[in-house]
């Protein structure tokens, strides 16, 4: 797909399922339109298609027997104006996989932005601009203001920070249901000293994989089946965003725990928590990633997750 923009052909996404010519086609089914203008088209998508071994299935008509008809009713993609902050504050391993994952892998022209451009970001130069974990409390202003004129935001792990503790979004951290206590000091529970290791790592998240529960229906989930795992390293725990918001990524009611170390009084907190959620603020969007889906380049599961993000919404 990422390609095939490259190449500049055109591309309509299809969010529904739809049927043509006895042929039925998944949501997140692409629709390539020919150039006319363009001679070598056919040999532009024959190529494409060996090249990353996808089947290609022509179409005479644009009526459909079921779902919307082929056209305007699809949304035309377009290549994607990237913007990544990388500066002071933001965590170095973080910003470099995300780096490599859209210039190395993808092959998008991405532009690398300081403090000081970032304080003049605009809609009219980037589409997306990805916040990699780090802290933007000296910056969340412009972002603000760029989200509001209708800017698109992917913020990842600790870069949520600046919305949760804002009044005008709708994302908040999930409170810890905590248990009344006796003021009777008989009802104290002493400690040990030689217990103390154990006690420190029970609030630590040093790194688990985890399953969530992904709304396949949504654009950012195309292309992908559930079951769908990620890697935890946030210890942040996230309440479902609100009606007219998407909750796209879920934690389930029980613990979903697949592999490696999360501490006794970590896990219960991703109980029905929010793992990946998309914001409508104003004019524009922010796509919430609790944890980096491209985590240090190699975590394959969360690319085409990032991906969707940046090119479907």
């Amino acid at each position: 797909m990422e390609a095939a923009l490259r190449e500049g052909l055109m591309v309509r996404l299809s969010e529904e399922e739809f049927e043509i010519e006895g042929k039925s086609y998944k949501a997140g089914t692409l629709l390539f339109l020919r150039d006319n203008k363009d001679e070598d088209w056919s040999k532009k998508i024959v190529e494409l298609a060996q090249k990353y071994t996808q089947t290609l299935t022509p179409t005479y008509t644009a009526q459909v027997t079921k779902g919307k008809d082929i056209g305007s009713s699809h949304e035309l993609l377009k290549f994607p104006k990237i913007a990544l902050f990388i500066d002071d504050g933001v965590e170095t391993t973080e910003a470099g996989s995300l780096w490599f994952f859209f210039e190395q892998e993808l092959q998008f022209p991405i532009t690398l932005l300081n403090q000081r451009q970032l304080k003049r970001i605009s809609v009219d130069d980037y589409d997306v601009l990805v916040l990699p974990s780090g802290s933007y409390d000296d910056h969340k202003n412009s972002i603000f203001d760029y989200i509001a004129e209708g800017g698109k935001v992917i913020a990842i792990d600790e870069a949520l920070n600046i919305f949760e503790g804002d009044k005008s979004f709708k994302l908040k951290v999930k409170e810890e249901k905590s248990s009344k206590k006796s003021d009777s000091t008989s009802s104290i529970e002493l400690k040990k000293y030689q217990d103390k290791d154990r006690e420190r790592i029970s609030s630590r998240l040093a790194g688990a994989i985890y399953q969530i529960n992904l709304d396949t229906s949504h654009p950012i989930t195309f292309g992908i089946e559930n079951p769908f795992f990620i890697i935890k390293q946030n210890a942040k725990a996230y309440n479902f965003l609100p009606e007219g918001n998407w909750n796209v990524g879920t934690y389930p009611s029980k613990n979903a725990r697949i592999s490696g170390f999360a501490g006794a009084e970590v896990m219960p907190k991703f109980v029905q928590s929010l793992a990946v959620g998309v914001e409508n603020h104003r004019k524009g969007k922010v796509v919430y990633f609790t944890d980096n889906p491209v985590f240090r380049g190699f975590w394959e599961n969360g690319k085409l997750l990032l991906l969707n993000a940046v090119l479907f919404l």
